[in-house]
This record gives structure tokens, C-alpha cells and sequence, in this order.
């Protein structure tokens, strides 16, 4: 891979406008009331959004400079830098991702054809070529953008990256052998097997904004199960 394709450039664009817009309505009141994150709030949300910004950009530093820089420095100081941004003013929160997301897009905007094709380490522990970071950065604003609980849910996430994120959350359920009955359908009509090789026994059905909400554990709305009609958990995503 060279640079990241033109598409996912333009998904991460979007998001990157729309969580504009949508921070522009949201006032120091709003931030305070719960997101669609069990215990989190918006502010919490918007702070998390942030650090990733920061963590995106670390694999950039490291692509660009050789040296390897890990996107968090421990699970335990992500969840305390969360906690703290929590807690701050919300303009300093709206601030803070303002900052953030602008570093980014410099240090994305100053990445070479070459840099981009440099190794780096996700958090999961995935080796990648930093070409992926764009990828991961639009995926990250989207689907955390239906967790602000503004209004703007799952079925105003483009559907290419619907259907590249079901993808992505399937893979890493078959990575560890998890929901191997499990058959994802969207009303599309294109199936998408955790297990390629059995048909499966477990089929999920509905709407692409619904099954990968489902998927990635926000919910059952508009999603149903043939048969027993009993909706199971997702398996964990991430």
C-alpha cells in the first residue's frame, strides 16, 4: 500500500465535519448528560475521541521517524487521561479535541507515499503499514458520533464504512474463535459469516446501520434473530 485510497480520506473528511457540527449544538449543560456508553457521558466521549487523535498520531510520529512510539503508554494512563478530561471544563474538553484533531490532520497532511508505508503497532498488537491510521481515525469518529446520542445514529455513518467496520468486528470475534454460529445479515441480501466454513445456526437480520450497531454492542434496535427470534449479546468487539 502507498498512501490511504482516496475513499477513506473522504470518510474520514466527512466525520471530521459532522463531529463539527455536531459540537457546535452541544452546550456545557449537554456535555454533562449521559452518551450512549454505559457510564460515560458526552464529555467523556469527546474527551476519549481526543486522546485517540493523540494515539493516531503517535503511530504517525513513529512512521515518519523510525522511532517507535506506542499509541497509549498503558491501558490503565488511557483510562486515567479519560477520566481527567472528564472532568474538565467543557469548553477546555471542546478544546482539547479541537487541538487534537487539528495535530492529526497536520501530521497526516506531512506524511510521505513512503512514511505511509512504514510498520507500526496498533493497540490491539496488530502490525500494520501506517497507511491503516486513516482507516482506523474514520471508523473511530463515526461510530462514536452515534454515541454522543444527538440524534445522529448508525444509519448516518456512510455505508462502506458500515460495512468495512461489520467486517472488522467480525474478524476479530473469528480471531478468537467467538460467535462461530453466528450469521450477519443486512436487508441487503449480502451475508457477512463469522465462520466461512459453517453455515451457521444464528441468523441476525435488519437494517446495515442496524446489525453493525448490534455488532459493535450498542443495541438490538431493528435488528431480529429467524427462528427463535430471541436476539443473543454481541460477542466483544475490541
Amino acid at each position: 500500500m502507498m498512501a490511504p485510497p482516496a475513499e477513506e480520506f473522504a470518510w474520514l473528511a466527512d466525520a471530521r465535519r459532522a463531529w463539527a457540527d455536531e459540537l457546535a449544538k452541544l452546550d456545557d449543560e449537554s456535555l454533562t448528560k449521559p452518551g450512549l456508553l454505559p457510564g460515560w457521558t458526552r464529555q467523556h466521549i469527546v474527551v476519549h475521541v481526543a486522546h485517540n487523535a493523540v494515539a493516531i498520531g503517535n503511530l504517525l510520529h513513529w512512521a515518519q521517524t523510525g522511532v517507535e512510539t506506542p499509541m497509549y503508554v498503558s491501558p490503565e494512563r488511557r483510562d486515567a487521561d479519560i477520566d481527567a478530561g472528564a472532568a474538565l471544563p467543557a469548553r477546555e474538553a471542546i478544546a482539547l479535541y479541537e487541538k487534537t484533531d487539528a495535530d492529526l490532520q497536520h501530521a497526516i497532511d506531512t506524511t510521505t507515499d513512503l512514511q505511509w508505508r512504514a510498520l507500526v503497532r496498533t493497540r490491539q498488537g496488530l502490525e500494520v503499514e501506517a497507511a491503516t491510521v486513516i482507516w482506523m481515525r474514520a471508523r473511530e469518529l463515526w461510530v462514536h458520533l452515534a454515541d454522543l446520542a444527538t440524534g445522529r445514529g448508525f444509519d448516518s455513518v456512510p455505508d462502506g464504512v458500515l460495512r468495512r467496520t461489520l467486517r472488522n468486528v467480525l474478524s476479530s470475534w473469528r480471531s478468537r474463535d467467538e460467535g462461530l454460529d453466528l450469521v450477519v445479515r443486512p436487508d441487503n441480501g449480502v451475508s457477512f459469516a463469522v465462520d466461512t466454513g459453517n453455515p451457521g445456526h444464528t441468523k441476525v437480520t435488519g437494517s446495515l446501520a442496524a446489525v453493525t450497531a448490534w455488532a459493535t454492542g450498542r443495541g438490538s434496535d431493528g435488528v431480529s434473530v429467524a427462528g427463535t427470534g430471541t436476539i443473543p449479546d454481541a460477542p466483544v468487539w475490541l
